[in-house]
């Protein structure tokens, strides 16, 4: 399974890759731009990441503007129901706007840091991994 991580804090990153290693290899990146790069190169390749996992506070874009490109694109693209990616938002940010605005916004599950196996289990095995 092709898996994209996105966040500018190189911990987290590391431990989310750590946490998902068993359902495949993820790929690491560090802001929201080169977040949008990779996943339209994933797509251009006939390779697209099944999951992302996306920070919401970062430099360039923030997980927000990624995730509405993203879907954007999706929708231009690709028939409803074939190839999307499953994003999950992960975010310090545990408000209800934040969270409300973010499943409004195309993501299908928020994770609330900091990151734990069994969220990331949890996560993982709610979409049928």
């Amino acid at each position: 399974m092709r898996i994209l991580i996105v966040d500018d804090d190189q911990a987290n990153c590391q431990l989310i890759r750590h946490l998902v290693l068993d359902y495949g290899d993820p790929e690491i990146v560090n802001n929201g731009e080169q977040a949008v790069e990779s996943f339209l190169k994933a797509h251009a390749t006939k390779e697209p990441y099944e999951v992302i996992f996306l920070d919401i506070m970062m430099p360039e874009k923030d997980g927000h503007e990624v995730l509405k490109e993203i879907r954007e694109w999706e929708e231009k693209n690709l028939s409803y129901g074939r190839g999307e990616a499953k994003v999950v938002m992960v975010s310090a940010l545990d408000s209800k706007d934040h969270i409300l605005s973010s499943f409004k916004e195309g993501c299908e599950y928020f994770l609330v840091k900091p990151i734990s196996k069994t969220k990331v289990f949890n996560v993982m095995s709610e979409m049928g991994y």
